[in-house]
């Protein structure tokens, strides 16, 4: 969840959570920031989204440079959908 991702990208910042409906059901995401470690470092922004069902739990992130999120932002939202 979402330590895993504070441990992942320094710097992380998370946007309240929103309810989503998905092709596999009821799920929650939010829209992030943080920068990537190492060589070069550089700005990310993204999506965190869970999924939850009677068996599993499925966490997707989708996410780019920062420089790249407008144009990709869109195709995440309907891959996630």
């Amino acid at each position: 969840g979402k330590s895993k991702f504070e441990k992942k990208y320094k710097d992380y910042e998370e946007k309240p959570m929103q309810t989503i409906q998905t092709g596999m059901g009821e799920g929650r995401i939010s829209e992030f920031t943080g920068k990537v470690n190492g060589f070069p470092s550089y700005d990310v922004h993204g999506y965190r989204v869970t999924l939850l069902s009677t068996e599993r739990r499925i966490v997707i992130n989708c996410n780019s440079r920062e420089e790249d999120w407008k144009t990709l932002a869109p195709s995440f939202a309907q891959i996630i959908q």
